[in-house]
Formats: C-alpha cells, structure tokens, sequence
C-alpha cells in the first residue's frame, strides 16, 4: 500500500482514538494493552468504530489480541482485511463492467512514431512521459 495511504490510516486511527474513546498515547507503536490503556471494555467499542468507520465485520472468533496492541499494529490489520477485500471489489467491478484496469501510459496509435521520426526509444521515452522499457515492449505487445 502507498506509503500516504498508510499515514493517512494511522491519522484517522489515532483521530478515532482521541474523539472516541478518549485515549491519550506516546506513540503509535506504545503496547495499548500493556500500558492499560486499552481494556476489555475499549477493545470491544474499538471493534464497534471499526466496523463503523471502515464497513467490515469482525468475528470474535478471529481476533488475535496482539492486532490490537497498537495503532500500528490495527492500521496493519486494516490494511490486510483491504487486501482481501480488494480483489472481491475487483470481481463485482469487473461484472458490472466497471473496473477497465489501468489507463494505458502510452497512445497505442503512436507505438511507430519513434520509428518513423527517427527519433530513439530513450528520447521517445522522455518525450511521452513513459519508462523506456515501456517504449522497448511496445512493438512486441503489438505483435511485430
């Protein structure tokens, strides 16, 4: 996951955990558990906003208590039920013809224009905002 993605989850996170709940901690690595911050009463309205706030369900029966010793460790949790959600979404996107995939980075209709220019694949690289690679894969994606 991008990195901003991350950080924008433990803010939100650790909003949650002020407004909500009321809990002050040092960092977003400190042992909830250990420091007494978090007890049996939290961890069940914790459950609560998650599910509120992120529109997943969890059962009782998966919980690993060391998910929730920390911020960090419940954006990770968070991040990885995204993951196996995600291509769930991907499917049912795809169904309701949706989901098309990823933008093409390049004009198809250009691919010979390096050729016919003369110009070479690194300039015409520079030139269309692509990776070089990209520009070498071209005549072999169109079947030259």
């Amino acid at each position: 996951m991008p990195e901003r993605f991350v950080n924008g989850l433990i803010e939100k996170l650790t909003q949650l955990f002020h407004e909500e709940l009321d809990l002050e901690f040092d960092s977003i690595d400190q042992d909830l558990i250990e420091k007494g911050l978090l007890i049996s009463l939290h961890l069940v309205e914790v459950l609560y906003i998650l599910e509120q706030e992120f529109g997943f369900e969890i059962s009782i029966l998966e919980i690993d208590f060391d998910t929730f010793r920390s911020v960090r460790s419940i954006a990770q949790f968070e991040i990885d039920v995204c993951r196996e959600r995600q291509p769930e979404g991907i499917a049912k996107a795809k169904i309701a013809g949706v989901y098309t995939g990823r933008k093409a980075g390049i004009d198809r209709r250009r691919e010979l224009e390096p050729v016919s220019s003369g110009q070479g694949p690194a300039a015409f690289a520079r030139a269309v905002k692509v990776s070089r690679m990209s520009v070498y894969r071209m005549p072999k994606e169109a079947g030259a």
